[in-house]
């Protein structure tokens, strides 16, 4: 009995963990982040309704995520009031090498210095796709008919076009080895 008590319990976590997971990028496409208000930093995403048709749609980021003492990450939390803590001209999609879907921004994580560091998540372990409108938590992305028309996000300064390391080596590397090892090191 006890043995059936635990495996029962077990089947429950892994039930839960998939559940837990967004997983919206397997049905959405075209993502960005856009401008709501001039406050809020919002991800619009093109998602496939059960008819399979894409439906356009916009989540406030403010419902979704936040920002924790001196964690270097975004933390998932209904209503976790983003903003507050992450300038939205500093956030980009993606990029980098990264995944389309990971969020990258600079936030505050030291209010009485006002440091600001890169933080990050990746919006697929939490963002899901309910018939077509993005979804965390019980918060649903609203519909709006200039969803199409929203402005994207331009990034402010710093980090704006980011290069992989490797491009870097490739890029120095042979200037490297030529000074030092045409001087004579």
């Amino acid at each position: 009995m006890i043995y059936i008590n635990t495996l029962f319990a077990v089947l429950g976590a892994i039930v839960v963990g998939v559940l837990a997971d967004g997983g919206y990028s397997l049905n959405c496409r075209n993502m960005s982040l856009v401008n709501l208000n001039q406050k809020h930093l919002g991800l619009r995403a093109y998602c496939d309704t059960t008819t399979g048709t894409p439906q356009c749609s916009i989540l406030d980021l403010d419902l979704c995520y936040r920002t924790k003492g001196n964690d270097l990450k975004l933390d998932p939390m209904d209503n976790g009031k983003l903003s507050s803590n992450c300038s939205m001209d500093t956030c980009s999609l993606g990029g980098g090498g990264y995944s389309a879907t990971q969020l990258h921004c600079r936030c505050r994580h030291d209010t009485r210095r006002h440091k600001h560091s890169p933080s990050s998540t990746d919006t697929n372990a939490l963002m899901s796709n309910d018939n077509g409108f993005l979804k965390c938590f019980d918060n649903n992305a609203t519909f709006e008919s200039d969803c199409t028309q929203k402005p994207a996000v331009r990034r402010g300064s710093g980090n704006r076009y980011p290069v992989p390391s490797w491009t870097l080596i490739f890029l120095f590397g042979p200037l490297y080895l030529a000074f030092f090892y045409g001087a004579g090191w």
